[in-house]
């Protein structure tokens, strides 16, 4: 059967087909897809290959022959969002199933052969969340240059030089770029994939204070923060908007919300310029679910349950975005409005996380009963990992013991449930809790003995007790494997204080502040100011200059 292949002048490619094909028909079908797997690479797609292939692959064993199927047939059909979708997910999939280079790869080579925009945005994307920040710049750069009217190429690009901290160009290409107002969540797929930038809180004073003068701009930054989780930087960014804004319009009311439930949810309370404002609105757009969420919330926080609960009767007609579904459900929850538990099977792990971070601030206990249904109905070991981490990171170590406890009877082989209860009660009891500490730890290190976090921790639990031999021993092992930890050196600078080296701790404080400057959350509560304190005492105990 002639096919577009036999006007190739390269003969190796058409042998390469007649031996597929002769390799298919004697049953050899492995033979044959790898066959057909060279002749895709080389941007060809003979039809008889094509065929046999579709009716022998497998996937995810034949991951790179199913995307190059799907490749070929997003080629004839450029604008089947189907077929767009399901190509990008196999591609995607390739971090679960090991392949990540050959996903770099081969996406590579797509572009070689049709440079489309959607292929530069998943190659970006994908290098952004390895956090080869260099290479997706570069490919980014491309991509924009010869597509300048992509918006979310564009917002990409935007992201990846915030990410460098070339703030002026990472705006420039934000003014150029139209809000996503119609639709909340258009980026959120591509966003999703991405790692937080710096966490240092200058740098959002500094952007807020660069574009005060435009709205769209800090509008942006605040949407694509709220989808990293930075909440400081949501902050530092809705404030600028206020100011920014001379009257919002309802089309700044979903930023505003982002804005207003954080603060909300952070500081329990509102401005009384804020609530003014709010009110306003209210008299303004008085259907608005978004204001009515806003007011439900910040009165179920004032004990002002009965107008809280006809605020939330009120949005139950609406459709919220997905944004803002954390906080509606948590209220839900917390009034037993209209809710059904099975809501907590299909949640997804960021889902509960960001569930249980509203619903805290309104109940502590209430969160607690949240977290015993969910785990009853998800009880895998990620499942409870997220609970664990949520309470960890709002800071109460009780709820973190708690179920770290009983993730460590429910899977005793898990040498994180170990770490983490072991470390947690070191917060909670300090020297008392360490010989228990030290057991559970040993018995994480027999699971992976070169872990740093583990080692860390032990080492740690040692200092407690006041062995700092022994402590310096597992903190050094620590700091081969993990040199710029920050909670590392924290304890190494403590170590050194404890030991009467000021000069050398101040070094490793140094570092551990310099870490934590750039996450975008404590990786435990007060650690920073532990970190400034330690550091004061070292500073000044240390006589050389």
């Amino acid at each position: 059967e002639p096919t577009d292949i036999l006007n190739a002048e390269n003969s190796e490619i058409l042998s390469k087909e007649v031996k597929a094909v002769i390799a298919y028909l004697n049953g050899d079908v492995e033979k044959f897809k790898n066959l057909a797997v060279e002749i895709f690479r080389y941007g060809l797609a003979p039809q008889i290959i094509l065929q046999l292939a579709a009716k022998e692959v497998n996937f995810p064993q034949d991951w790179e022959l199913s995307a190059w199927l799907l490749f070929y047939i997003h080629e004839k059909n450029p604008n089947d969002e189907k077929i767009t979708q399901m190509l990008r997910g196999i591609l995607f999939s390739a971090p679960v199933l090991g392949k990540e280079e050959e996903a770099e790869h081969l996406l590579r080579r797509f572009i070689e052969i049709d440079p489309r925009p959607e292929y530069y945005r998943w190659l970006g994307g994908y290098l952004l969340a390895s956090k080869k920040y260099d290479k997706a710049l570069k490919i980014l750069e491309e991509g924009y240059k010869r597509y300048p009217s992509d918006g979310k190429l564009g917002s990409l690009l935007s992201y990846a030089y915030f990410v460098k901290g070339n703030i002026l160009k990472s705006f420039y290409i934000f003014r150029s770029e139209k809000s996503p107002q119609s639709d909340f969540e258009e980026n959120v797929e591509l966003f999703a994939l991405l790692y937080t930038p710096t966490g240092r809180e200058l740098l959002a004073e500094k952007i807020a204070d660069l574009f005060t003068d435009n709205p769209s701009s800090l509008e942006k930054m605040l949407y694509i923060t709220h989808l990293t989780g930075w909440d400081n930087a949501i902050l530092t960014f809705g404030r600028a908007l206020e100011k920014a804004l001379t009257y919002p319009q309802e089309e700044d009311i979903p930023y505003l919300t982002l804005y207003w439930l954080t603060e909300l949810r952070k500081e329990k309370k509102l401005k009384p310029d804020e609530e003014k404002l709010i009110n306003n609105l209210l008299e303004e757009y008085g259907d608005n679910p978004l204001l009515l969420l806003v007011k439900s919330y910040y009165e179920t926080l004032k004990g002002n349950y009965k107008e809280a609960l006809s605020f939330l009767k009120r949005v139950d007609d609406n459709r919220l975005a997905p944004a803002f579904l954390p906080g509606y459900f948590a209220l839900k929850f917390y009034y037993r409005y209209n809710w059904n538990d099975k809501v907590l099977k299909s949640l997804t792990l960021r889902d509960i996380f960001k569930l249980l971070n509203y619903l805290y601030p309104l109940s502590p206990q209430q969160a607690d009963l949240l977290a015993e249904k969910y785990l009853e109905l998800n009880p895998q070991s990620n499942s409870y990992g997220v609970v664990i981490d949520t309470f960890f990171r709002l800071g109460d170590l009780n709820l973190a013991a708690k179920y770290s406890r009983r993730a460590i009877q429910k899977f005793p082989q898990n040498p994180d449930f170990l770490n983490v209860y072991a470390y947690t009660l070191l917060l909670l009891r300090g020297k008392d809790a360490a010989p228990q500490a030290i057991e559970l730890l040993k018995k994480a290190l027999k699971l992976s003995p070169k872990n740093g976090a583990y080692l860390d921790s032990l080492g740690w639990a040692y200092y407690l007790m006041g062995n700092f031999a022994i402590a310096e021993k597992y903190l050094k092992e620590a700091l081969k494997i993990a040199p710029k930890d920050a909670v590392l050196n924290y304890h190494v600078g403590a170590l050194l204080l404890g030991e009467g080296k000021p000069c050398e701790a101040v070094n490793y404080l140094k570092t551990s502040l310099k870490r934590l400057y750039t996450l975008t959350n404590e990786p435990e509560p007060g650690i920073i100011n532990k970190v400034k304190k330690l550091l004061r005492e070292a500073q000044k105990n240390c006589k050389t200059p």
